[in-house]
């Protein structure tokens, strides 16, 4: 699927990040995980895996070869550079998955939520001196990489991303 690609390109084209030698950590343990996973360690970044089922972690982080695996209180003590949510915590609703105190300075947050644009997430993220990257830009660049796919042109991801905004 398109969705690993659509995470490492908004991870790199809208932060900027450096991800190979990498420390990520990766929020949730479903389908959104296994692609950020998937796409973070095919870049070279050791990655960590926290969900609120820790077996459900260490499940995912047995089958994609990631550093750990753990709860997501575990946060609080780990030291990352790109922290990934792929859970659905802040889709329509004004909460974050994580306390505010555990957001890394200078580090990059991805949500994959993209309703609200801006999630509580994100400006918590904001507040810390983190660099963001929206879920909107996660979703236009796995789409531009289905495009690409299907017609070997390149996709306009600004023309995709204006359209998203009016959607």
């Amino acid at each position: 699927n398109t969705d690993w690609r659509g995470a490492i390109a908004a991870l790199e084209e809208q932060a900027g990040a450096k991800l190979s030698g990498s420390r990520a950590v990766v929020l949730g343990a479903g389908g959104a995980a296994r692609a950020a996973v998937f796409g973070l360690r095919a870049q070279g970044a050791s990655v960590v895996i926290l969900n609120r089922t820790e077996s459900k972690a260490a499940d995912l982080a047995a089958s994609l070869d990631a550093t750990s695996a753990g709860p997501l209180e575990a946060l609080a003590d780990l030291d990352y550079d790109v922290l990934v949510n792929a859970t659905s915590v802040g889709l329509n609703e004004d909460v974050s998955p994580i306390p505010i105190s555990s957001i890394r300075e200078g580090s990059i947050v991805m949500d994959a939520v993209y309703d609200p644009a801006e999630t509580k997430l994100l400006r918590d993220a904001k507040t810390r001196g983190a660099r963001t990257v929206p879920g909107k830009w996660w979703l236009v660049h796995q789409a531009a990489a289905q495009l690409e796919a299907w017609t070997r042109r390149q996709a306009p991801t600004e023309v995709m991303a204006t359209a998203f905004d009016s959607a």
